[in-house]
């Protein structure tokens, strides 16, 4: 597989932004949680960008960056 320039930076910035969103199961949405998902699908990855960091953000937020959302149950 072949990984070129503009996705590095892509993965970059998700994990950087990743970093300021919080795993959310509410109905609060988040402005940065847009964004993630916005990024997230540009690598590919179908998300819903409604601003909710539930359980299939923080799953391809994982998949990308291999940490959790801060709040997710499951990091440490």
């Amino acid at each position: 597989q072949v990984i070129h320039v503009g996705e590095i930076n892509r993965i970059s910035q998700i994990k950087q932004l990743g970093e300021q969103v919080a795993y959310n199961i509410s109905t609060t949405k988040a402005d940065s949680a847009t964004q993630l998902q916005s990024l997230l699908n540009a690598t590919g990855i179908p998300l819903k960008s409604d601003g909710l960091a539930g359980k299939t953000t923080y799953n391809a937020y994982f998949q990308v960056s291999g940490k959790y959302l801060h709040g997710d149950p499951r990091r440490r």
